[in-house]
């Protein structure tokens, strides 16, 4: 197993540190690779010379950066698809809020680090691993697809075929609904009528007749559908 890890932090002793402490807590269990800058704009045309693949698994960052702040560049990287897992470090509990509005994977008060660092990376260790082992090839064994990255699976109308919906490409594979459903083995897909399963970690709101994805595709469904797709989200959710 192993991490690679992105250090923003102005202060150079503090990037140290916070480098030295992910090393301590990791050793031995986790393979880390780390990287280390001096603020975000330095950090970003960095990834603009990455392929996806070598994208930070967790960006560690400072909110109280010169030029663009942490809760600034989280939003930068969502809005740009970039999954990542981010960690925002502080000494104000003030900046609590805005970094929960992102959905950080966790926030961090300075003063807290040592004793809660470790913890925290090793959850994402876990995660990670995790989301490693839960995969599919489809056609033929052509394409190696994580469920983490299926969106949702519809049938094409009029022919024998599926789609696979990710972020950035969709798939085809002649297998029916029904099979691949059996074939993934989890609750994380719900069937939406009879011609789409839906990742329920993508779905990014619902209302009264539809659902949204967030690759902001809409999902037409009746009232009592949407009645049953809640009963099984909020399931879901209480489970996991």
């Amino acid at each position: 197993m192993h991490l690679t890890i992105a250090i923003i932090e102005d202060e150079q002793p503090a990037r140290e540190r916070i480098g030295e402490l992910v090393i301590q807590e990791l050793s031995g269990e986790t393979e880390v690779y780390i990287e280390k800058y001096e603020d975000a704009e330095r950090f970003l045309k960095a990834l603009e010379v990455k392929k996806e693949t070598a994208y930070p698994d967790v960006v560690i960052s400072d909110i109280d950066l010169p030029g663009m702040n942490g809760i600034e560049l989280g939003a930068e990287l969502k809005g740009n698809g970039i999954e990542t897992y981010l960690v925002f470090l502080t000494s104000f509990a003030e900046f609590a809020a805005d970094s929960y509005i992102l959905e950080a994977y966790q926030y961090i008060l300075k003063r807290d680090m040592k004793e809660r660092l470790g913890d925290v990376l090793r959850g994402i260790a876990k995660e990670k691993q995790t989301s490693e082992q839960d995969f599919l090839w489809v056609g033929d064994h052509e394409k190696k697809l994580f469920y983490k990255d299926i969106i949702c699976v519809s049938k094409v109308k009029g022919q024998k075929y599926s789609e696979y919906r990710t972020k950035k490409e969709v798939y085809r594979e002649r297998m029916p609904l029904f099979q691949i459903q059996e074939q993934l083995g989890t609750d994380a897909f719900i069937m939406v009528g009879r011609s789409c399963l839906v990742n329920i970690e993508h779905i990014a709101g619902i209302s009264a007749e539809s659902m949204q994805l967030d690759n902001g595709d809409v999902i037409g469904a009746g009232r009592e559908l949407i009645w049953e797709v809640k009963q099984k989200v909020t399931a879901y959710w209480r489970k996991n």
